[in-house]
């Protein structure tokens, strides 16, 4: 009989942690019994669109069906109580512990999203600490929105969980500097490339000109530094360096104010804002380099990605950047990360056609390999030790 797996997430928002969880999951799928447990209601159209339909979407949301309404029996009376009692035991111990005991029953459970939902989630558990674990995503030291929750975030990594996952070297050494006794394992994202390369051709994108054109995605979040890519945009086009910022994504603090700065200087004849898109990588195939200026990352799967398409690629010296882009910057340029940084990064990206064809003609193959391991998360869950005592 398969084990079973669940993930905690705070949401199943349109983002790049939502794609990691939903490739990890369709990948599991075929080893384990695989749930996601979404504290609030999931983006359905987008999520479902991805996700395999072997895998299971829970929730203590009171307007959300878990997985089907069941008309008779047990299940019935389960999925009425998580319905009008689930938002309590969203907050609440020992009602979460209550509604725990209605969710079915799961060998490991993982928080995959490190936010204080997640992390009470893995505390008030059942389970025993050797079959809970938790991914680490991002460098949460420099993240400034999550400095309230660091001492949490360690506590969980120290006495709640068994295991700690970081998806990229660099975190895996910013833990052990601060925990050293965690018990941590790196395990990169899944990119599967090939699936990547099939999608770029599915619908096309018209080139506006001959100038340079540049992408950007993620969401609009105040630690992705769109602004200072922004005004980087701005001081190049001062000096008749002319090209295109296209920026893929919707949602986060900094909506808004990204739209009023392009509004306020003049910049939409330069600056496009594409929206979300399920499928962005006929963007990646049109372009002709990707930058990140992001102020903080973990592992940025979009510098994986660009991979694929031996982009030239360039961004700031955060997280696991050097683990994609290479040490000596083989695959990429990596600059410091401030606003001087991002403006030499953007100049690279638009002047430099040399260095970009370069990039272009580099074979990737064998450095891409790391980025599609299977096998290591599998491992994750095949330990001997893990009983059901939910």
């Amino acid at each position: 009989m398969k084990k079973h797996l669940r993930f905690y997430v705070y949401g199943l928002p349109t983002g790049g942690t939502t794609i990691a969880i939903i490739r990890l999951a369709n990948v599991l799928i075929e080893s384990f019994n695989v749930s996601i447990f979404s504290a609030w209601e999931p983006d359905k159209a987008s999520v479902y669109k991805m996700l395999d339909k072997r895998v299971k979407i829970e929730t203590f949301h009171p307007n959300v069906e878990i997985n089907q309404k069941y008309p008779f029996g047990i299940r019935a009376i389960r999925w009425q109580f998580l319905r009008f009692f689930g938002r309590l035991a969203l907050k609440n111990k020992g009602m979460f512990k209550l509604a725990h005991r209605f969710l079915e029953k799961a060998d490991w459970e993982i928080g995959f999203t490190e936010t204080e939902d997640v992390l009470r989630f893995l505390a008030w558990s059942h389970l025993k600490k050797e079959q809970k674990k938790l991914v680490i995503h991002t460098d949460f030291y420099q993240n400034a929105e999550m400095n309230h929750i660091c001492n949490d975030i360690q506590h969980t990594i120290a006495e709640v969980v068994g295991e700690t996952v970081a998806v990229s070297d660099y975190i895996t050494k910013t833990i052990h500097s601060k925990v050293p006794n965690a018990n941590v394992e790196t395990c990169y994202n899944l990119v599967d490339f090939d699936n990547l390369i099939e999608q770029s051709v599915e619908y096309g994108v018209t080139r506006i000109d001959n100038a340079p054109h540049i992408i950007c995605v993620g969401r609009f979040s105040p630690v992705k530094g769109h602004i200072r890519l922004l005004e980087a945009h701005m001081e190049l086009l001062k000096r008749d360096c002319l090209h295109h910022l296209f920026f893929i994504g919707h949602g986060g603090a900094d909506e808004k104010r990204v739209a009023d700065f392009i509004e306020n200087n003049m910049l939409s004849n330069t600056v496009h804002l594409t929206g979300y898109k399920d499928n962005p990588y006929p963007y990646f195939k049109m372009s002709d380099g990707l930058i990140q200026a992001s102020f903080t990352e973990g592992l940025p799967t979009t510098l994986i990605e660009g991979l694929a398409f031996h982009l030239p690629m360039a961004a700031t010296a955060v997280g696991g950047t050097k683990e994609i882009l290479g040490i000596s910057d083989e695959f990429g340029v990596v600059v410091e990360n401030n606003s001087e940084g991002v403006e030499f990064a953007l100049e690279k990206l638009v002047t430099d056609k040399k260095w970009r064809e370069a990039m272009r003609d580099k074979n990737a193959d064998k450095h891409m390999k790391q980025f599609y391991n299977p096998q290591k998360w599998i491992n994750l869950f095949t330990e001997s030790g893990a009983t059901n005592n939910d």
